[in-house]
């Protein structure tokens, strides 16, 4: 949940937290870049609660150990399923089964930027996964890098912790790899092709009767093919299974599936071999687990080089579409970046691919980040055209300190005088343009007197404030201590409203169930929350200054929440896609009757124009 405040912030002291008003975020999107949070939270934690021994016990105390424990448990179970299951090539979902032998330029391979995630009706289980957004983001691609940075020295013989030590060699000890699976399985293989097909119909909503929630549900087919009796799947026959021949031409009263489309034929053949070779719902072996940190940390540096990386400016694109880079560097997404391999070069400094060592490519970034993303006087801007060198407005508070930081990382490694003259430029800048007079928390925008305040943002500012003090900015070490006393009042006594409590009642057990919210309420019910999302000022007070729409931050999301069910992950009916902006581009089986997209001419557009967004059904025009 999130809260936001009902006033702008004071000058000296913010509302108190019964004011603030809780905002439900909703709990079936995943954004990469707070999986990387997560994952860089219980390093984090874990190092500061397992650090300490009570004899031959690991802890300082029995609850800090356990909760240490717990911790680092979520997160190598986090790093085995994003490695296991959540990578994709720009289709389905699915494992990165080699990571060792994982080439980007033979045949990529990312974490999507956003995912799904789809429970079982009236449970919390979950029961798979379907794309949102499946471009590859440099700032979820960086965030989980810098956790996997942290997990290889938290983990590794480096760290001179004895009971972490302990914690990876005796309490979660990596067991001898498994040999790998012989066999297609639906586990495996199978269901991430369904599941990025099907999944609108068919994933948690059984249209038709026929679900693909789970091996045992698939098989038990739908309502038709349950009254005429034929078999969804005969082991060693494919052409007897009606998996198969659903999505190859099916007969009366059938439709093929996916409905307006047809799948690839890689994805035919691969539902017919599985079929073939016995059908198998697991692999008879598991993989072998992931090296912490490690593994995933390889796979993400070779995708930041081979799809992210412009050698010939040494930029980095903050998205990497399935048919290719953004063209587009961001101040948010490049600084993350510079801190990442900042960590990734001290855990790993002997990585290379390509010949590019982390060393090698923080230099070209920060290089490329001094001299084109930071004005003469420390000012951050916020995207830069790769291209044409293009500068797009002033960056607000989260883009000047999320840069400031990564050029004040990379100064600390790659002894560069003039990276180094623009890092303390640019943190001069933030003290100077953003954090006022230290009574209340920086301005979000130094345009103006509207804003929203995000975790994220805090953290940017916190970690940009911590490493100019270290660099003996002047005035940093001091906004730091200020802004910390100033986050307290940002904590927000909420109850958990969404498994049956009332928000804000101050009752410890709304609903009468027994369970009571924990201790660290008060007693009262109300448990301290950091806001998710505080507004201060009035939006009618915001100046827009020379801001600019973008495909990937503003027109892919409104697409996708009004188009989706037709033309993205999958669907494509009236052969025609939105996945990104070049196939956005592309007019379907009627050949167009005008273009799509003309840059500049949003009347000559098709796409843009009131005759297109009114019809309802917009495969007759395209």
């Amino acid at each position: 949940a999130s809260s936001e405040l009902e006033q702008p912030l004071a000058a000296v002291a913010s509302p108190p937290p019964e004011q603030w008003r809780a905002l439900s975020l909703g709990r079936d999107v995943v954004r990469l870049t707070d999986v990387g949070g997560a994952m860089r939270a219980r390093v984090l934690a874990g190092a500061s609660l397992l650090r300490e021994k009570r004899g031959a016990e690991i802890g300082a105390t029995p609850e800090e150990g356990l909760l240490g424990l717990l911790l680092t448990e979520q997160l190598l179970a986090i790093e085995e399923e994003l490695l296991g299951a959540l990578f994709t090539g720009g289709a389905s979902l699915g494992p990165l089964t080699d990571p060792e032998a994982y080439d980007p330029s033979v045949a990529p391979r990312w974490l999507p930027s956003e995912f799904g995630v789809v429970l079982e009706a009236g449970t919390e289980l979950p029961v798979g996964y379907r794309v949102m957004d499946g471009a590859s983001d440099l700032l979820g691609l960086s965030s989980v890098l810098q956790a996997g940075a942290d997990l290889i020295w938290q983990s590794g013989p480096q760290n001179p912790s004895e009971p972490m030590q302990e914690v990876f060699t005796e309490i979660f000890p990596q067991p001898d790899p498994g040999p790998g699976p012989s066999v297609l399985s639906w586990d495996v293989e199978v269901s991430p092709v369904i599941t990025f097909y099907c999944a609108g119909c068919h994933l948690g909503v059984p249209t038709g009767g026929f679900s693909v929630n789970s091996y045992s549900s698939m098989l038990q087919g739908g309502l038709l093919t349950q009254a005429l009796e034929l078999p969804m799947v005969v082991p060693g026959d494919h052409q007897a299974s009606m998996l198969y021949t659903i999505v190859t031409g099916p007969p009366p009263p059938f439709f093929q599936m996916p409905l307006g489309s047809t799948l690839p034929p890689a994805e035919v053949q691969l539902i017919a071999d599985w079929i073939d070779q016995g059908a198998l719902e697991s692999p008879p072996a598991p993989p072998a687990p992931p090296i912490p940190g490690e593994d995933l940390s390889v796979v993400l540096f070779r995708n930041l080089v081979a799809l992210h990386f412009d050698p010939s400016t040494g930029a980095l694109h903050n998205r990497y579409e399935a048919d290719g880079p953004s063209g587009v560097a961001s101040a948010e997404a490049t600084g993350r970046a510079m801190l990442a391999l900042g960590r990734l070069a001290t855990a790993m400094p002997g990585l290379e691919y390509k010949s590019v060592t982390p060393q090698g490519l923080l230099l070209a970034v920060a290089k490329y980040a001094a001299e084109s993303m930071v004005g003469s006087q420390g000012q951050v801007f916020e995207n830069v055209d790769v291209v044409t060198g293009q500068v797009w407005r002033r960056a607000d508070l989260q883009g000047q300190a999320a840069l400031t930081a990564g050029l004040l990382a990379a100064a600390a490694h790659v002894q560069q005088p003039h990276v180094e003259a623009v890092a303390r430029s640019a943190a001069a800048m933030l003290l100077q343009d953003f954090t006022g007079d230290g009574g209340r928390l920086p301005r979000p925008d130094r345009d103006s007197s509207f804003g929203r305040y995000t975790p994220a943002m805090l953290v940017d500012v916190l970690v940009a404030l911590r490493m100019a003090g270290a660099s003996d900015v002047a005035g940093a070490a001091l906004a730091l201590d200020r802004m910390l006393l100033r986050l307290r009042p940002v904590l927000a006594q909420s109850e958990w409203n969404d498994l049956g409590e009332v928000l804000g009642d101050g009752i410890a057990d709304t609903d009468g169930n027994g369970v009571v919210e924990p201790d660290a309420a008060g007693g009262n019910g109300r448990m301290p929350l950091l806001a998710g999302g505080i507004l201060v000022g009035e939006p009618a007070a915001a100046v827009p200054g020379d801001a600019r729409v973008t495909w990937s931050e503003q027109v892919r999301p409104l697409l996708f929440e009004k188009c989706g069910n037709c033309h993205f992950s999958g669907s494509s009916l009236g052969g025609y896609r939105l996945d990104t902006v070049r196939l956005a581009g592309q007019a379907g089986v009627s050949g167009g009757v005008m273009p799509l997209i003309v840059p500049g001419d949003a009347d000559g557009s098709l796409i843009g124009s009131l005759q297109w967004v009114r019809r309802c059904h917009c495969s007759i025009l395209l």
